[in-house]
């Protein structure tokens, strides 16, 4: 339906501020629209926040609770998304350089989520370690086979704090909570691909990306059944893997210690079988390298609209605290020496929204992906937030990052009635479920939808279930 704001274009509206420095909104609720909603939240197991609204004119449809403060999970990455596209650009690219000075190389880390990626490299039909062939390719040009110093590693381009502090301990063992540094690769986690050979007797096993630093245990056997797993040990790079192996699997990835020195290892040992030896040691520089001190050999750069894309697709948390903590540092805030890059990021974010006219007494963010339990947002705040990347001059790389409906990504199961018409990113953590994006409805319209369950009462199943007939409601 036509409001006073209609005629108007996206990009003009995006500028529309009221002198309280909020967008205006037309709250004309659509009775239809109520009618179908309500009595779906009427038997929710959770507390249920929901807005929607019409785009371009943000006519509210439906709003219930829109103004609660709810945990995100990953509806968190929104957020991320789009001030780091706005800040960096889809064509940014965060590199990764191979220097040389003297009779020593230089691995130089520009925060680049993406260098060894398996995901990002599948797309090409390559795996992890061929990120480094661009390197080794530049050393044996020069016809560099044998380095006589050192390789010294630089993970320096962020922060010192790799995990954020707040986050439970137990998640030191899985890879959605892997540490973020300056130098990464293949999501500074190792993966484990075990064989079976003959019953009763160790299984094979290969790890990726290999490495000279990390040992595993081997403590698994070939056998009927399929249990195989494998476990973080005491130290910070021993990792055990357990039970029966009947057929080859790839078991859970699992995050490592250092980053830095993870990704120096993994590409001393790449460059050795490239036939490319170290004579010397591989050390952390002491501070972070200036460029004119080395003679840069290669670089190699993931792009931004690729990250978003891996973040959002997957909801793949590493990437969502590394742009984080990219637009930090990126950032200029008031006492910026004392905040860690997670905390300018916030800023960041805090900034952005106020710019577009988005109350920003609305968020809470202590990380970029909502895995902590301190983020917080409002229903109101994520529609808001769609409506202005709607009109973002670089929408479309931001709406084709969010999973489609029974197409793609984490909704390629879910609501395939509506594929095609529904890009929204979904979340979960303990007790949350959220579902955020857009739908195209049935006679055209497009909307923009937060849906938000928290302090879940029973089986999740159920909330999922609701959170998908309140999309369905909103579609049809």
């Amino acid at each position: 339906m036509p409001s006073r704001y209609a005629t108007q274009s996206l990009v003009l509206f995006a500028g529309l501020i009221t002198s309280s420095g909020c967008i205006p909104r037309s709250p004309v609720p659509d009775a239809a629209l109520v009618a179908r909603i309500e009595p779906i939240l009427a038997s929710a197991p959770a507390t249920v926040a929901v807005c929607v609204i019409e785009l371009p004119a943000r006519r509210e449809l439906y709003a219930r609770d829109a103004d609660r403060p709810m945990r995100p999970a990953s509806n968190l990455k929104l957020v991320t998304a789009a001030v780091a596209l706005d800040r960096f650009g889809p064509d940014h690219r965060f590199e990764t350089r191979l220097a040389i000075a003297g009779d020593d190389l230089y691995l130089i880390g520009g925060g680049d989520p993406g260098l060894g990626d398996p995901t990002i490299a599948g797309w090409s039909g390559h795996k992890p370690t061929d990120d480094f062939a661009a390197f080794a390719d530049a050393l044996r040009a020069r016809g560099l086979t044998r380095i006589k110093g050192n390789l010294y590693y630089d993970d320096r381009a962020l922060d010192e704090q790799w995990t954020l502090p707040t986050w439970d301990k137990s998640f030191r063992e899985y890879w959605y909570a892997a540490p973020v540094a300056g130098l990464n690769f293949n999501d500074n986690c190792m993966d484990v691909t075990v064989h079976p050979t003959t019953p009763g007797r160790p299984v094979r096993f290969e790890v990726m990306p290999p490495t000279a630093g990390l040992h595993v245990i081997n403590q698994c056997v070939t056998g009927a059944q399929q249990t195989a797993a494998i476990h973080r040990g005491a130290s910070g790079f021993d990792y055990v893997i357990t039970g029966q192996c009947a057929r080859t699997a790839t078991l859970a990835s699992k995050p490592v210690e250092n980053p830095g020195a993870f990704t120096a290892d993994a590409f001393r040992t790449y460059l050795g079988s490239r036939g490319i030896t170290i004579d010397g040691q591989t050390l952390r520089t002491p501070s972070q390298v200036n460029p004119r001190d080395v003679q840069t050999l290669a670089t190699h750069g993931t792009s931004m609209a690729d990250l978003l894309k891996r973040m959002n697709k997957s909801s793949q948390n590493f990437f969502a605290e590394a742009l984080d903590k990219l637009t930090g540092q990126a950032t200029t805030v008031a006492d910026a020496e004392n905040l860690t890059s997670w905390q300018r990021g916030e800023r960041g974010a805090r900034s952005f929204l106020e710019r577009n006219g988005i109350d920003a007494n609305a968020l809470r963010m202590a990380d970029g992906s909502g895995l902590s339990r301190d983020d917080r947002v409002t229903a109101r705040l994520m529609t808001d937030l769609l409506a202005v990347m709607a009109a973002h001059p670089h929408a479309a790389v931001f709406r084709d990052s969010l999973p489609i409906a029974g197409t793609d990504g984490t909704l390629r199961k879910r609501l395939s009635d509506l594929a095609g018409r529904i890009r929204a990113k979904t979340g979960s953590i303990g007790g949350v479920r959220t579902l955020s994006g857009y739908a195209t409805t049935v006679d055209g319209r497009v909307v923009a939808f937060s849906i938000l369950a928290n302090d879940i009462q029973g089986d999740d199943d159920d909330v999922l279930q609701t959170i998908d007939e309140i999309a369905r409601a909103i579609a049809k």
